[in-house]
């Protein structure tokens, strides 16, 4: 070291003036650019932490059916780019099971039904109409939560299916309709077109997952499990681990703070009779609570009433159609754009709903605006009523956008 230390003294010797400035400038231009990387560095490390606030406004999803069931023609939209790899796309929360293929479940409406299992344990429950003007049904899709009993389990219907594609999910059902089972088996929808067969587990065909209470009155009997239904997946050949789907944005926990209205209210969804919702708001949990048809709403397998953070309502044509027995089955005119209202944080929001079609995802906007609205993290309720139907919210004091 010494040798090498008395070799730098000795050139310094021998340089001349000129020569000794070129050799300092040089020397004070890499300590620049030494410390320039180090402030770098430390900067980025704070943007990154800065960012982690508002990780539930952005997550990575890696969720695409099988690629031989996805025509080119048809390409999924871009995903969401989040920063927590461990953030739920659907619900905006951590879990383990962050980025597991979706599993979605047709449930049953009727009032012998109720109360529903496992339904508190979904991320995003899909409501519709399945007569027009009269029944509906429900499709709760899991991601986070894998409840052994979810249920009852009712037969699939096309427009639920198309759902299910959105999200990429697993589709659980028991049996059909003739329109439904042809889509699911051939890939040809009712209007004719070839858009992909789309993987399913029907109880009809395959009992794994599925079982009946006996003190459940039937046709309402029919519960199934998610874990064994992720274990039959596998065994069937469909891949459960990471697909490509497109979630949420969600807000952050500051931005909830900011934006959150002290002040109780109800959110009136019209469906016909029985089937009418209400969701009262408790600013205090900051969550919806749901009654329905004038009864709170609850959870068969807890015991707990049925809450959400985000409710999602807008507004479909819905026409009936026939098979070729002659039975009547409906359909929703739910592609394209149409006007719809979101309820987080004690807010009313009006909002624009964009769905391209079936393998397109749910897009919801600020109307006039282009920026997605940010949900609330936590459960969402998405529920599709007709054009005469109502949609009100009552708070106790003006809390609009």
């Amino acid at each position: 070291m010494n040798s090498f230390i008395a070799g730098i003294q000795k050139r310094w010797r021998i340089l001349n003036e000129k020569e000794r400035a070129v050799v300092i400038i040089v020397f004070v231009l890499i300590l620049v650019g030494i410390a320039i990387g180090v402030y770098a560095g430390i900067n980025a490390g704070s943007n990154e932490d800065s960012q982690a606030d508002r990780s539930q406004k952005q997550n990575t999803e890696k969720v695409v059916s099988d690629p031989k069931d996805l025509p080119e023609s048809e390409p999924r939209p871009d995903p969401i780019t989040r920063e927590k790899e461990n953030i739920s796309p659907l619900s905006g929360k951590e879990c383990e099971n962050h980025d597991k293929r979706p599993f979605a479940v047709m449930m049953a409406a009727d009032t012998n039904a109720r109360p529903l299992s496992g339904i508190s344990k979904a991320e995003v429950v899909i409501e519709m109409p399945v007569l027009t003007g009269s029944v509906t049904r429900l499709m709760g899709v899991f991601v986070c939560n894998t409840p052994g009993e979810v249920g009852s389990i009712r037969s699939a219907r096309h427009d639920f299916i198309s759902w299910a594609r959105s999200f990429n999910a697993v589709f659980l059902h028991w049996g059909g309709s003739q329109m439904a089972k042809e889509e699911l088996k051939t890939g040809k929808k009712f209007d004719g077109r070839q858009i992909g067969k789309h993987p399913h587990i029907d109880a009809t065909q395959n009992q794994a997952p599925y079982f009946r209470k006996s003190h459940v009155p039937r046709p309402h009997n029919g519960f199934a499990s998610i874990s064994k239904a992720i274990d039959t997946a596998q065994d069937m050949g469909i891949q459960t681990g990471s697909v490509d789907y497109r979630g949420f944005n969600f807000l952050s926990e500051k931005e909830i703070e900011e934006r959150q209205k002290e002040v109780s209210g109800s959110v009136h969804v019209g469906f016909a009779g029985k089937y009418k919702v209400r969701w009262s708001y408790n600013p205090d949990t900051n969550r919806y609570s749901r009654y329905w048809g004038g009864t709170l709403a609850t959870d068969r397998s807890t015991g707990q009433p049925v809450t959400t953070k985000n409710i999602i309502v807008f507004k479909a044509k819905s026409d009936n159609i026939q098979d070729d027995n002659g039975t009547t089955y409906n359909t929703l005119d739910m592609y394209g754009t149409g006007d719809a209202w979101v309820y987080k944080n004690g807010r009313e929001i009006k909002a624009t709903w964009e769905k391209k079609n079936e393998r397109r995802s749910f897009v919801i906007r600020k109307r006039d605006q282009e920026e997605e609205i940010q949900l609330t993290p936590g459960s969402t309720f998405i529920q599709v009523i007709e054009p005469y139907q109502e949609v009100r919210w009552e708070p106790e004091q003006d809390s609009t956008e």
